[in-house]
């Protein structure tokens, strides 16, 4: 069948990372159009590993080239809902692994009206490594230090920690998963397995290559987020933001308090926040957020966008027009105004920093919640660049322009552009002796520019009995060896 001339309409639930200055996606829904400003004719999952590169300046609207590397789909399922990590410089791997599938069926890269065989098994405990040098994948069963299967989950609230060197997936479930067969037909992944909900922090180290669980006191979750405050404690900190309990949108976590995470010590702590003017954002599931630090590392700022609103139906968050800011060590919200994009607020969408000190936002699709039938996306290219400086979206990008205090927020916190935060304790103290003496283990800032540690012992799923190299775009299949033990971490 030939090819339909067609551009990108709108996307949802893709994975994505930053790896050496480039912004790689995979996985999610993908929908295109022949007319522009028209609406979706054309629905599939993303057969690609896209990728924009970063590493020179881009004129407005700050958004480079895609270059389009085709996904082997015969092997490697496309996700959505999952963990998507850069191992850093050292290892140059990308690591996939958690969620479940994109409902719709892959098609061929090269010719979107052709759908070839695919694979369609949600991940069950594998994990896919993509050798970015080499351009291959390979896949592997996700492993405990003693040998132990481990789980995959959905949903989960995900984050890469530079300088630990530690990847982290909180909460989420697992269970059976509809989606669309070879024929067209509704399929069920998982048939018949009951929707059980994780209330964990699974932890992959990718010193060893091995998987751990760590317990929390958390109710059961799902799509919040996780950012890591990099130069806070011995190896970092981990803020869990919003997301819902186990229910559904009406089982909002409260975004009033927050939890941190103390990755040396695996000990979480719980702090409630306070607003300007006492005015809070609205509970949210769904959302995205990125980090970035005052120059002297006085503020730590975490910029949330987009989500889901708690109610029957749950509405998406109106945030087209601003964004929220929570400062760290303050715990102090405060809200933005910003310039230029469509307005719209988004659900399903990702998020990556960018830039010196993360002064950019790198913002890919998202669903606008208008139904499977909305309107294309102005950009007609999936991506979209945000200045946490300026508050502008689609400036041109400069890789030596440092992220810099926004004024909204100075004025909240006290100092000035370059930092200088007045307001260096939550208003009413810290809720721990514990949590206030982490802040105060806190080295200069570097914001995202914390370098990996190289693996001890490097990962090598393409070597061993139970895996597979596979060159990316090529059609292989892949032994999948399975044990009688029960999966670690139930």
């Amino acid at each position: 069948m030939a090819e339909i001339a067609r551009q990108w309409c709108w996307g949802r639930e893709q994975l994505s990372t930053v790896h050496e200055g480039k912004v790689y996606v995979t996985g999610g829904l993908v929908t295109e159009s022949t007319t522009t400003l028209s609406r979706a004719e054309h629905r599939f999952s993303n057969p690609d590993l896209l990728v924009f590169d970063f590493t020179t300046p881009v004129p407005a609207p700050g958004i480079p080239p895609i270059k389009k590397i085709p996904l082997p789909v015969t092997a490697i399922p496309v996700l959505s809902g999952g963990a998507f990590w850069s191992l850093g410089k050292a290892a140059d791997k990308l690591l996939l692994s958690h969620g479940g599938l994109s409902y719709y069926r892959p098609p061929s890269s090269t010719n979107h009206s052709h759908f070839p065989p695919s694979t369609r098994n949600q991940p069950n405990g594998r994990v896919f490594e993509y050798d970015v040098s080499a351009n291959s994948w390979a896949m592997d069963k996700a492993r405990t230090a003693s040998g132990e299967d481990m789980i995959s989950v959905q949903k989960a609230s995900a984050v890469y920690g530079k300088k630990a060197g530690k990847g982290f997936a909180l909460g989420g479930w697992m269970g059976e998963q509809e989606y669309e067969g070879e024929d067209g037909t509704l399929q069920y992944s998982n048939k018949g397995a009951k929707k059980t909900w994780f209330n964990k922090l699974l932890i992959f180290d990718s010193k060893t290559g091995t998987w751990a669980n760590d317990t929390t006191t958390f109710e059961r979750t799902e799509s919040g987020t996780l950012n890591v405050l990099e130069n806070v404690g011995r190896e970092g900190a981990l803020v869990f933001v919003g997301g819902m309990n186990a229910g559904g949108p009406a089982n909002e976590r409260p975004i009033s308090r927050v939890q941190i995470y103390d990755i040396a010590e695996k000990r979480w702590y719980d702090q409630p926040t306070t607003a300007s003017n006492g005015f809070f954002p609205p509970n949210r599931d769904s959302h995205c957020s990125v980090l970035a630090s005052s120059p002297d590392g006085s503020s730590h700022n975490i910029y949330i966008f987009g989500g889901l609103r708690p109610g029957k139906p749950p509405r998406r968050e109106e945030s087209g027009r601003y964004f929220w800011v929570l400062s760290i060590p303050a715990f102090h919200w405060s809200q933005i105004t910003i310039t230029g994009g469509d307005h719209e607020g988004r659900v399903g969408h990702s998020c990556e920093s960018l830039g010196k000190r993360g002064r950019y936002m790198f913002l890919f699709a998202g669903d606008i919640w208008k139904g499977t039938n909305q309107n294309c996306d102005l950009s007609r290219s999936g991506g979209q660049l945000f200045d946490l400086t300026t508050g502008e979206w689609g400036p041109a990008f400069d890789p030596e322009k440092a992220y810099e205090v926004s004024k909204e927020i100075y004025d909240s916190i006290g100092g000035n552009a370059k930092g200088g935060a007045k307001m260096v304790k939550p208003r009413d103290g810290f809720s721990d002796p514990s949590l206030e003496r982490l802040f105060q283990n806190t080295s200069p800032s570097t914001s995202t520019q914390v370098p990996n540690p190289a693996p001890s012992e490097p990962m090598n799923l393409s070597s061993g009995s139970h895996s597979k190299g596979l060159q990316a775009g090529a059609v292989a299949g892949v032994e999948e060896k399975r044990t009688a033990r029960e999966p670690f971490g139930l």
